[in-house]
């Protein structure tokens, strides 16, 4: 994300999950937890809502959704492999990014037709 958009990239976001640990993310009931960038630790306390401009560590689909009071357009899921990150966010509507391994770029990948 830093080099797609400098270091102060977090301020683009309302809220940025981390090891989310897909496919669990789409499927299973995983809580949030706090992450401090900071001092990279993952605090273990229970979050019963999410703040705008924090990091979380964890989590799933239907808790984000709920939460945040959003869902499928307005999540935007940045992946890495072409077929595990994509498949699970696309059946739920959400926008993916993948990045090219070839040229560095992005692509939107959330509207292709199979």
């Amino acid at each position: 994300m830093t080099y797609m958009l400098g270091s102060d990239w977090r301020k683009y976001f309302k809220y940025v999950v981390v090891s989310a640990k897909k496919p669990g993310f789409f499927h299973g009931r995983e809580p949030f937890r706090l992450y401090d960038p900071e001092q990279n630790v993952v605090k273990f306390v229970k979050v019963s809502r999410l703040e705008e401009g924090m990091v979380y560590c964890g989590g799933n689909i239907d808790d984000l959704s709920n939460r945040a009071g959003f869902i499928g357009k307005g999540v935007l899921y940045f992946g890495d492999h072409i077929y595990t990150d994509l498949a699970d966010p696309v059946l739920r509507g959400i926008t993916t990014i993948i990045p090219n391994p070839h040229g560095g770029l992005a692509y939107d990948l959330s509207d292709i037709s199979f």
